[in-house]
C-alpha cells in the first residue's frame, strides 16, 4: 500500500520471498533514496505473506517512508553489508533493454494532525526577536520543534502541562553554540575581534529539530519554554531565567500531542 494511515505500524498487503529475508523501513533524510535511516528491520520466512503489519520505532502522520526487501545471508540478522537488497528485472522503454531496479516502493502517511503552527511571542524592538514554534504532534519519545530563535545562549525546555502551568521537564535542547558565522571564521582561521564585534549580538536559530524526551507523550499537553543561559552551558531550572517577551510574558509555546490510533 503506497498510502497508510498513521500509526506506529505499516500495513503491507503481499509480500513474497523466495529466501528467508528482511522488510527494512527507511525514514528520508534528504532528497536522495540513499539518505535515509533505519526505523524497522522485520524478520521474514521465506514464502507469501499478506496484511503483513511492520511494526515501527514512532508513530507515522504526515510522512514519508521507504520499504524495501534484503535476502538475509543465513544468521537472521539484518547487516546492510552483508544482506543482498532484492532487485526486480524491469524492461526498458527505448531500446526494450532489460535492467535491475532495486525492490523499493515509497509510502506515504495520511494525516490526523491539523496543521495550524503554534508560536511564541516575541522579544522586539532592534530588529531582534526571540521565538519558538512548532505543530501539533503525534505519539512518541520526541517532540519536533520548526524553529528556535534567540540571540543569547539558550536552552529550549519542554515541560508536562500541570493545569496549564510548567510542570516537570520533559527534555531540553542547548542554543548555547555560537552563531554561525563566528563558528566557521574560527574554523577557517579567518576569525578577528572585529569580525567578532561585527556580529555581537548575532541570532542562533535552528529550524525543524527534535528534543528527546523522558517518556512518551500522548493525548496531552506540553509546553515548551526558552531558558537564558546562566554561562555555565547546563540547564538549571533554579538559575537558568525563562526569557521575556511583550508584555514581560516568557517566550514559550502551549501545544497538543494527539492521541493517535
Amino acid at each position: 500500500n503506497t498510502e497508510q494511515i498513521p500509526g506506529k505500524a505499516i500495513i503491507l498487503k503481499h509480500v513474497e520471498l523466495k529466501k528467508s529475508g528482511f522488510v527494512i523501513v527507511s525514514l528520508p533524510l534528504g532528497s536522495r533514496v540513499e539518505d535515509t535511516k533505519f526505523s524497522a528491520t522485520h524478520f521474514l520466512s521465506a514464502g507469501v505473506h499478506n496484511d503483513l503489519a511492520v511494526p515501527l520505532d514512532r508513530y507515522m502522520d504526515r510522512n514519508e517512508a521507504y520499504v524495501s526487501l534484503y535476502e538475509d545471508d543465513g544468521d537472521q540478522t539484518f547487516d546492510r553489508s552483508k544482506d543482498r537488497m532484492l532487485t526486480y528485472r524491469k524492461k526498458g522503454s527505448a531500446d526494450d533493454q532489460a535492467f535491475d531496479d532495486p525492490a523499493l516502493v515509497k509510502v506515504r502517511f495520511k494525516s490526523d494532525r491539523s496543521l495550524d503552527q503554534y508560536q511564541s511571542v516575541y522579544l522586539q524592538g532592534s530588529q531582534k526577536w526571540e521565538g519558538l514554534g512548532t505543530f501539533e504532534q503525534v505519539p512518541g519519545s520526541l517532540v519536533t520543534l520548526s524553529v528556535a530563535r534567540s540571540y543569547v545562549p539558550a536552552w529550549v525546555a519542554l515541560h508536562e502541562s500541570n493545569n496549564g502551568c510548567a510542570g516537570k521537564v520533559l527534555g531540553t535542547y542547548a542554543m548555547i553554540e555560537e552563531p554561525d558565522v563566528i563558528a566557521l571564521a574560527k574554523k577557517s582561521g579567518t576569525y578577528t575581534p572585529e569580525l567578532a564585534k561585527r556580529y555581537e549580538g548575532m541570532h542562533r536559530q535552528k529550524d525543524s529539530f527534535d528534543i528527546p524526551l523522558s517518556r512518551e507523550v500522548k493525548n496531552e499537553t506540553v509546553i515548551a519554554i526558552l531558558y537564558e543561559d546562566n554561562g555555565d552551558g547546563r540547564f538549571d531550572l533554579t538559575t537558568d531565567k525563562p526569557m521575556k517577551g511583550i508584555n514581560d510574558e516568557a517566550v514559550g509555546i502551549v501545544f497538543p500531542v494527539i492521541s493517535g490510533r
